[in-house]
């Protein structure tokens, strides 16, 4: 008995083969597309509600450094003020706005209490600035941060200026009269209605702290400039945001 090729029946598994190979690989290489298609567009909307929400923080900054700003300008305010009540003080004219200039001048209200940076954070959770992937808003982003953690380092060498001068004019004030600039079971700075005296006129005391405040007064004014700048800065990211994104 011999044996009998049908090569017409080969040639038929063949393209059947074929033709099952092409639908896989094209079934495959389809849900390749529309996979990458759904992870693109997923990646749009993430991007897309990232720079919506740091337009947000913006325009929070935007109307909270206003307030850091006038309490800047007091700083540097009270310290001129004592410049000019120093020098001719003694310990038996009234002194009380001695005391409340100094209980005020040794405070400092930090930048990052005026920033919101609850974006900035969330981003660099989920795997940095790549989320977000219009360069120039990348850059100004990360460029305004960098701002705001300067003025935080600056405000740190401010904090050091303010414990010398608590040190220097420690020994011209009485603690009792101290404790009455504070209003009773708060922290808040008050105009006593007794008038308050100096423990001590001590010169070399207040030539030191002249010093101190000579020095604050200077990187106050430092800070009023960095954060008029930041909160220019702030607008203008705010309005790149909106223009790259088609934000309102």
């Amino acid at each position: 008995m011999s044996l009998k090729h049908h090569p017409e029946g080969e040639n038929k598994r063949f393209k059947e083969y074929l033709f099952e190979f092409i639908m896989v690989f094209l079934a495959v290489t389809l849900g390749f597309f529309a996979e990458n298609l759904r992870e693109s567009h997923t990646e749009r909307d993430e991007e897309r509600q990232y720079a919506r929400s740091f337009y947000e923080d913006l325009a929070n900054d935007e109307q909270a450094l206003p307030t850091l700003l006038k309490s800047i300008e007091r700083h540097v305010q009270t310290a001129a003020e004592l410049q000019d009540l120093l020098p001719g003080a003694n310990t038996t004219n009234d002194a009380t706005k001695i005391y409340v200039d100094f209980r005020y001048v040794i405070r400092q209200l930090g930048i990052h209490l005026f920033i919101k940076d609850r974006t900035l954070v969330q981003v660099r959770n989920a795997g940095g600035m790549r989320l977000l992937r219009n360069k120039q808003v990348t850059d100004a982003i990360l460029d305004y941060y960098r701002n705001v953690d300067l003025i935080a380092s600056l405000q740190e060498v401010s904090l050091l200026q303010e414990k010398n001068l608590r040190s220097s004019f420690a020994p011209l004030l009485n603690g009792r009269e101290w404790d009455a600039v504070i209003a009773p079971g708060t922290d808040d700075i008050i105009t006593p209605k007794a008038t308050l005296h100096l423990r001590s006129a001590d010169q070399a005391a207040i030539n030191d702290s002249l010093l101190w405040l000579s020095d604050l007064k200077g990187i106050h004014n430092g800070f009023k400039t960095e954060v008029t700048d930041l909160k220019q800065q702030a607008t203008k990211l705010r309005l790149l945001i909106a223009q790259a994104y088609g934000l309102k």
